[in-house]
C-alpha cells in the first residue's frame, strides 16, 4: 500500500508526471498489453483491492479486437489523472423497459476475457459528457456505465487509480442480436513495440 500512497502523492503533486510514470514501467520492466477496446495497459502497483494502472491510448484506435463495444461498468471505482493528451468520459443511464441493447458480463482467465450475453435487454440514456484535458482528473464509481476514449491530435496517456468494490463481474452494453459469447485475446507488447508506441507520444 506504501508504494501507491507514494505514487498518488506524486499525481496530486504535479499531475504532468508524464515521463516518470513511462520511464518507472520501463525500468522495471513491467509487462505492457493490448486491451481488447484499443488501448494498452500496464500495471503499475497492486495491493489488495487497490491497483495503479497506466493506460496509454494510440491515435489510430491501437489494436481494438471485435466486436468493439465501448458502454461497460467495473468492479471498482476509479480516478483517472489525464497526464498527456485529452480524454472524453460519457456516462450513461439504464433504462429495463425497452429492449435496444443487450448485457453482456466479462469474465477474465489468464490472457484471455470472455462476454456472456445475459437475458437482459435495456436502453440507455445519455447522462452527461465531458472532456478531461491534461492536468486534469476526473472518477467514475463502480455502479456508473460509461465509456472513455481519446479525443484530439495527441495521444492520450492517463494513470488510474482503481478501488475494488463489488463482487460483480463488470458489464458491458452488446448488441441485442449479438452471439452468445465472445472471446478477447490479451496480448503482451514486445520491448520494440512498447518503445514505438512511446516514442510516439
Amino acid at each position: 500500500m506504501a508504494i501507491i500512497d507514494d505514487f498518488l502523492e506524486i499525481l496530486n503533486e504535479d499531475d504532468s508526471q508524464l515521463d516518470y510514470f513511462i520511464n518507472y514501467s520501463l525500468d522495471n520492466s513491467l509487462p505492457f498489453i493490448w486491451h481488447p477496446l484499443g488501448f494498452i495497459v500496464c500495471k503499475i502497483a497492486s495491493n489488495n483491492d487497490q491497483n495503479l494502472r497506466l493506460h496509454i491510448w494510440p491515435k489510430n484506435g491501437g489494436k481494438e479486437q471485435e466486436p468493439c463495444w465501448l458502454i461497460h461498468n467495473h468492479i471498482f471505482s476509479f480516478q483517472s489523472w489525464v497526464l498527456n493528451g485529452k480524454v472524453e468520459n460519457i456516462e450513461y443511464r439504464l433504462d429495463y423497459n425497452n429492449s435496444e441493447y443487450c448485457i453482456y458480463e466479462a469474465s477474465y482467465s489468464k490472457n484471455r476475457s470472455l462476454l456472456s450475453k445475459t437475458n437482459i435487454e435495456v436502453s440507455i440514456h445519455e447522462t452527461q459528457r465531458y472532456i478531461v484535458q491534461r492536468g486534469d482528473k476526473y472518477n467514475i464509481s463502480a455502479s456508473v456505465f460509461h465509456e472513455s476514449k481519446s479525443v484530439g491530435n495527441d495521444i492520450a496517456v492517463t494513470v488510474l487509480h482503481t478501488i475494488d468494490s463489488s463482487k460483480n463481474n463488470p458489464r458491458v452494453i452488446g448488441d441485442i442480436t449479438g452471439k452468445e459469447n465472445y472471446r478477447y485475446e490479451r496480448q503482451q507488447l514486445t520491448k520494440e513495440e512498447i518503445r514505438y508506441e512511446i516514442y510516439k507520444i
